[in-house]
């Protein structure tokens, strides 16, 4: 989905290959010289859930003026998912880490819990193990039970 790709693109820019990936495995120590390209991807990724946050907003997908007509809600909810998808399919574990986060920090646990990637399991098991992550890992188990 083209709305998510500049962002993308932007962060895969910046700095040499696994710099930011290793600062972050690194523990992001705060007088390494990789922190700035780190900062320069994250400022990219907040791109990118700035068109997450809109897709998914709920007046975007409700609201049909008069004008609009030919838009239906069924056109805004494959819109969202295309636009999800697409972010999801991005082949970067600091994204998907980052995105994460963001998820939780909107409130979106449920489509957190819907999430299928490598990259999920690790992100629940890496620290700081959060209340909000250990509770997910506890639905991830009462899911898989039932």
């Amino acid at each position: 989905m083209g709305a998510v790709e500049p962002g993308l693109t932007c962060a895969k820019e910046q700095g040499p290959a696994g710099y930011t990936i290793s600062f972050f495995h690194d523990n992001a120590p705060s007088s390494d010289f990789r922190m700035e390209f780190y900062k320069k991807r994250i400022r990219c990724y907040k791109c990118v859930f700035s068109t997450l946050l809109t897709a998914n907003s709920p007046y975007q997908q409700t609201k049909l003026s008069a004008e609009d007509s030919e838009i239906t809600l069924q056109d805004n909810e494959i819109f969202r998912a295309q636009v999800f998808q697409k972010a999801l399919s991005l082949d970067d574990m600091l994204f998907h880490f980052q995105l994460y986060d963001w998820y939780i920090a909107q409130g979106l646990v449920q489509q957190l819990l819907e999430v299928q990637t490598p990259c999920v399991e690790d992100y629940l098991q890496r620290e700081p193990l959060t209340l909000e992550k250990l509770d997910l890992q506890s639905l991830i188990i009462l899911t898989v039970q039932t």
